[in-house]
């Protein structure tokens, strides 16, 4: 990311921010974005909390937006590869997640898209198999019903629960011999 000032400030900030605030809120976005990918929405939230007035924070936003340092899609996408292995999480909640870090339905269903049947299935068994290998030898009475919830609360469909849970029961079966 390239924090090159402007030859002409008041083009920069488009004539409306005054060009010491505009630099400062520009400076802030910048150093906010070289920890972690952001979405426009957490940009915005911050540089609010920071005091910045809306038209300096839409002004920095558009340029940050133009240069391609922020991109909603981008940040999905990212965080969803984040999201997977052992720790991963279904479609409904991925989709809850994705709004609550202010993401807009039209881009959180476009990325949730590419996540076919199969590899949602794939996540969930993933998941099963490894909550399974943490009960021990001998799970406790009542294991499938709380393997069952904790793949419910992660945001897997019902069917898809069940067949991960299906599997795991067979890898279980396998492996000690029941």
């Amino acid at each position: 990311m390239s924090s090159r000032r402007p030859k002409d400030p008041q083009a920069a900030t488009g004539g409306g921010a005054p060009p010491e605030q505009y630099e400062q809120a520009w400076q802030r976005a910048l150093r906010l974005l070289a920890r972690q990918e952001r979405t426009e929405s957490d940009l915005l939230s911050r540089l609010d909390r920071a005091g910045f007035d809306l038209p300096t924070r839409e002004t920095v936003l558009k340029r940050l937006r133009g240069l391609g340092f922020v991109d909603d899609e981008r940040f999905a996408r990212v965080w969803l590869a984040r999201r997977g292995g052992p720790q991963a999480l279904g479609k409904r909640r991925l989709r809850s997640e994705l709004a609550r870090k202010g993401v807009a339905p039209a881009v959180v269903q476009r990325v949730l898209a590419e996540i076919t049947a199969e590899v949602e299935q794939t996540r969930a068994n993933a998941v099963a198999c490894h909550l399974l290998s943490r009960l021990g030898p001998e799970p406790a009475q009542g294991w499938q019903s709380r393997l069952y919830q904790t793949l419910a609360r992660r945001g897997f469909g019902s069917e898809t629960a069940r067949a991960a849970l299906r599997r795991a029961v067979e890898e279980l079966d396998q492996d000690s011999g029941w």
